[in-house]
């Protein structure tokens, strides 16, 4: 027995395809709307059972459906690739209508001028900032009266394109690379994020970096600790280390483990990473850390998400209220205008880069020239 579907613009001419080519042994199974990666075969999708000695369906016929599968799924892979270019093309072309309003006609592209642009946009890089830089630049030219730039020997050079954005976007952008809340008392500082993004390294990166090696008592503690895979991995660094360490089971020992840390410098905290699917479970730990304001939230977000998913992320994690952004996993992708993106959208500084798994040397406090020329120039 083999199933076999057919693809029609109604339900009654998907099973009547059916019958016209399976005859009256063929075995219906169900008529449903198509997948989304179907739709283009047809609304509707009626579904056979058709047994292997049917005389109908001869050797082929079965070639032929074979045939017709491989094909399909070629045809879908074309359009899925076909859609992701359009985006870029919509994506390029809403940035280049803005930088025409910001007062950039086509006939004054440069070259250097239209390779800051290029690697603005293939950074992935949201087009308003840019397209600020890009009337500045323009500005620049006039008042300087540099002539049209047809005219030879007239091409700004990029250098004066990569200052003048970076004077733009970095009225956007701010960098607080501090742990813990001003004032008095021990410093004390949790990483929040999704699974996968490198809380527990990044954790052990700023106890080297801001506890050890600036010889203040230092406290690991992680909260969830039941099915957490971070709890092991983080009792053995603490114990290479020599700091303290405490697992807690869930967030109602909290208040007892952070009375135990007096004497402590700095505290770090450790979390589970939250799904979109776990976020209603990580209500109650969210609760906790907006009552306790001395404590100061990080959102980890690993730089290899795609935009959409970063921003998706960001807002999801808004019931933590996070105060700063630390960006992880620089060393996977060469894509980073999410950073500023993101920066810039929840008008949250960014606290720590990082850029791979060695301790504690891919850990990075940058500067906001620094994440500028990241997003512009690559890792």
């Amino acid at each position: 027995m083999i199933l076999k579907s057919y693809f029609a613009s109604s339900r009654e001419a998907a099973l009547q395809l059916g019958r016209q080519e399976l005859g009256p042994e063929a075995m219906f199974i169900e008529i449903r709307k198509s997948a989304a990666q179907q739709e283009h075969l047809g609304e509707y999708e009626a579904v056979f059972a058709v047994p292997t000695t049917n005389p109908s369906l001869t050797a082929e016929t079965a070639a032929k459906a074979a045939t017709q599968d491989v094909q399909a799924q070629s045809l879908m892979g074309e359009i899925s690739e076909l859609r992701r270019q359009m985006e870029r093309m919509a994506g390029t072309i809403t940035a280049f209508d803005r930088f025409i309003l910001a007062g950039l006609t086509a006939n004054e592209v440069v070259p250097e001028l239209a390779l800051a642009i290029t690697r603005c946009l293939g950074a992935r890089l949201e087009s308003d900032p840019v397209a600020n830089a890009v009337k500045v630049v323009t500005e620049i030219r006039h008042e300087h009266g540099i002539p049209p730039p047809r005219t030879e020997g007239t091409a700004i050079g990029f250098s004066r394109i990569k200052q003048a954005l970076m004077d733009e976007l970095g009225t956007l952008l701010t960098v607080s690379s501090e742990l813990g809340k001003p004032g008095p008392g021990a410093k004390i500082a949790a990483l929040v994020g999704p699974p996968g993004v490198g809380k527990t390294t990044t954790l052990v990166k700023l106890a080297v970096t801001y506890g050890l090696m600036k010889r203040k008592a230092t406290q690991l503690l992680s909260v969830g600790a039941r099915g957490y895979a971070g709890v092991d991995q983080l009792r053995t660094y603490a114990a290479v280390l020599g700091v303290g360490y405490q697992a807690l089971e869930t967030v109602l020992d909290f208040p007892g483990s952070l009375e135990d840390t007096a004497g402590k410098d700095l505290i770090l905290i450790d979390t589970p990473g939250f799904g979109a699917k776990d976020l209603e479970s990580a209500a109650n730990l969210a609760a906790f850390f907006r009552a306790h304001p001395e404590i100061d939230i990080h959102l980890v977000i690993s730089c290899n998400m795609k935009p959409a998913d970063v921003a998706r992320v960001v807002d999801q994690f808004e019931i933590f209220c996070p105060a700063k952004l630390l960006f992880t996993k620089l060393d996977e992708t060469e894509f980073y205008g999410s950073i500023l993106n993101e920066a810039v959208r929840k008008r949250r500084p960014i606290s720590f880069l990082t850029g791979g798994r060695q301790i504690p040397e891919d850990l990075e406090a940058p500067s906001k020239e620094r994440i500028i020329d990241l997003v512009l120039r690559g890792y």
